[in-house]
């Protein structure tokens, strides 16, 4: 069930990385270049990034439809 929170879910961010890091790994496995894998690691932190930077939104409560939180 999807909640109306349009930020990033812990899980999402925890399934990008894990689909990042297993990009990572074959392409190490099959010879790829270092720039190649560098790249990929800085989208991995590029993510980690992002996330903790939307993640004070994520444990705010949700806003009703005038925009004040339902729980003050």
């Amino acid at each position: 069930m999807r909640s109306h929170n349009s930020q990033p879910g812990v899980m999402t961010v925890l399934g990008g990385l894990m689909v990042l890091t297993a990009v990572e790994f074959a392409l190490s496995q099959i010879g790829a270049g270092l720039l190649l894998l560098l790249v990929i690691a800085f989208f991995k932190f590029l993510l980690i990034v992002v996330f903790f930077m939307h993640m004070p939104r994520l444990w705010t409560p949700a806003a009703d439809e005038k925009g004040e939180a339902t729980h003050p």
